[in-house]
């Protein structure tokens, strides 16, 4: 099954596209700028934590390199 080659659909996994594994903790939200800086507070963001877990959510679902 294949998925209509819109914007979207190019994050889908497809099975002819070879993949390979990184170590953990390589990338995301654990590597990300952002959340470095609202943990260390070198941030004036203010986030609640509802917003944090969103925000770090969003990064490791890999929405940045997606475009979502």
């Amino acid at each position: 099954m294949r998925l209509p080659s819109d914007r979207s659909a190019r994050c889908a996994a497809e099975p002819d596209v070879p993949v390979s594994s990184s170590p953990p903790l390589t990338f995301g939200s654990h590597k990300s700028k952002i959340v470095h800086q609202i943990l260390t507070g070198r941030s004036k963001v203010q986030l609640s934590r509802e917003e944090f877990i969103r925000l770090v959510t969003w990064i490791d679902a890999n929405a940045p390199f997606c475009g979502v």
